[in-house]
């Protein structure tokens, strides 16, 4: 009754936002909100102390769909809502659309918030407060543009200088190629620095898209991370949809560092995207030397994603 109580608490707070028009407040009780410096000041400072540790963010519809799995848990509602089954199966790449299989996957998200050392906010997602101050509030907190090394005075990618680095993302022959380019990419060469590279290439679910390898996506996730793992590394940079936040929970349990860079990992080898296209703070990133992905990574149904936001 009181999880209710309280989760009632911090929805009725978010409706009143919402009809008064006002933006979703994020709720930083005794956390420090770190600006961009200081979390990859933080984030540089962990790599090189070489512990385990996670930096990470929530997908959008992840954050939505958690939440439906927690009223769901909470006996609020009855099941989850078909738009929320559609955007994790489209968006997300989770299968099946089962009901059971989505619950057990908020249970998994629940359990790896457990892990976060810092986590990037949105700070416009309804009820993101409520996420933050009940499952990751032993973290610290930074905007989603922090958790990127571009804006920073010292990108937190300098660190990775000499380490062994696993990139966990299914635009793994376009990573290769572009970091064999790397001094072409940026004008601050400490984003993008040398390092021993090795890439994972993700198992690619969204929009629809079939791997007969996996019956659900569980099995697909733990394919993944027995892949990270089968040779030594010093640092997971994952991109990699729903399956990130989960892969870089299992990592740091095992002892590594993992920073689940989301959608953003891209750029960080001078890959293009239509997203960071139509932004103005990208424009002064992005140079003649960035290429898209190749053709044989895109999927089919892109179009469904946002516009085709990676491509």
């Amino acid at each position: 009754m009181i999880r209710q109580l309280k989760y009632g608490a911090y929805f009725f707070a978010a409706g009143c936002r919402h009809v008064l028009k006002l933006q979703p407040k994020v709720k930083y009780d005794n956390v420090k909100h770190l600006d961009a410096n200081a979390a990859n000041r933080l984030i540089g400072s962990r790599i090189r102390l070489g512990e385990p540790f996670m930096a990470c963010r929530f997908g959008s519809g992840e954050m939505r769909t958690f939440l439906k799995t927690l009223e769901v848990d909470m006996g609020i509602r009855r099941s989850i809502p078909e738009a929320n089954m559609d955007s994790m199966c489209i968006n997300a790449g989770f299968f099946p659309r089962q009901q059971d299989a989505v619950m057990r996957f908020g249970r998994l998200m629940g359990d790896a918030c457990r892990d976060v050392d810092l986590l990037a906010t949105w700070d416009t997602l309804p009820m993101e407060n409520y996420v933050l101050n009940t499952w990751v509030n032993q973290a610290l907190y930074c905007y989603l543009s922090g958790l990127e090394p571009f804006f920073a005075d010292i990108p937190w990618t300098l660190a990775l200088e000499g380490k062994r680095v696993v990139v966990i993302h299914p635009f793994e022959d376009s990573i290769r190629q572009q970091y064999q380019r790397k001094d072409l990419l940026f004008p601050d060469k400490k984003i993008l620095p040398e390092f021993s590279l090795r890439t994972v290439k993700a198992v690619q679910t969204i929009a629809g898209q079939k791997d007969e390898r996996f019956s659900d996506w569980f099995e697909a996730l733990e394919y993944m991370y027995e892949e990270a793992m089968k040779e030594p590394f010093d640092v997971a940079v994952i991109g990699c949809g729903a399956y990130g936040f989960p892969l870089a929970s299992k990592l740091k349990r095992a002892g590594r560092q993992a920073i689940h860079l989301g959608g953003a990992t891209q750029l960080l080898f001078g890959i293009r995207g239509q997203r960071w296209e139509a932004k103005e703070e990208y424009k002064d990133i992005i140079n003649e030397n960035w290429r898209r992905p190749l053709k044989s990574e895109r999927p089919e149904g892109a179009g469904k994603i946002e516009g085709s936001c990676y491509w």
